[in-house]
């Protein structure tokens, strides 16, 4: 049986390999954003492609960025959790037996 350790060892860990739903909001909002983008793209000038294709590049590089952030938050916060667990008590009542 195979641990997390040994997963996280070998690579097999990826929380943000994960396909979408294409029914689902999250979907919906692609489908969305590929239609409009297919609307625009026509209308811009090759100049304008290349300053919009900077402009989508940098977006993705900051919510990359932003996801990882959240991400090691996530897992930090899910280990302090841990760890006040397995603390002492240190409120005002005690187990009886």
């Amino acid at each position: 049986m195979k641990t997390i350790l040994q997963d996280l060892y070998y690579g097999n860990l990826n929380p943000s390999g994960k396909a979408f739903l294409p029914d689902s909001p999250y979907g919906r909002l692609v489908n969305d954003l590929t239609e409009t983008e297919e609307k625009l793209l026509p209308l811009l000038t090759s100049a304008e492609k290349q300053l919009y294709a900077a402009l989508v590049q940098h977006n993705l590089d900051i919510q990359s960025l932003s996801c990882e952030e959240s991400f090691i938050d996530g897992v930090r916060l899910g280990a302090r959790l841990i760890l006040e667990i397995f603390s002492e008590a240190d409120g005002c009542l005690r187990a009886l037996v």
